[in-house]
């Protein structure tokens, strides 16, 4: 057997983003009110995200979402970090829509 030791020399990574169940329920709910049951896609292929965004929920629960935004009759695009992404603008919408249901939602309108 051999003794060794390490030491880590980079940046220290991204905490895992953690969506809080109970947020995300009623955030859906809402949501499939307001642009309906079909338009709603739950990702039931739970994936580990380390989006900077995770420091904010170490301060508060939240929930990290993914806004469709790939023009209709487009089949395939380029990702998000591509400089030939092109998303159709008009889901800003959409995510400014269910922000602000929510929102409301929550405070009783």
């Amino acid at each position: 057997s051999g003794h060794s030791r390490s030491r880590w020399m980079g940046k220290k990574p991204f905490p895992p983003t953690n969506n809080d169940s109970k947020i995300s329920s009623r955030f859906i709910e809402v949501l499939q009110q307001v642009i309906g049951r079909n338009n709603v896609i739950k990702n039931a292929n739970a994936s580990m995200y380390a989006e900077d965004f995770a420091y904010y929920q170490e301060k508060m629960k939240g929930i990290y979402v993914h806004l469709g935004v790939r023009p209709a009759k487009k089949i395939k695009m380029y990702g998000l970090h591509s400089e030939h992404f092109n998303p159709d603008e008009n889901a800003m919408k959409t995510g400014m829509l269910a922000h602000i249901s929510y929102v409301l939602a929550e405070c009783g309108n």
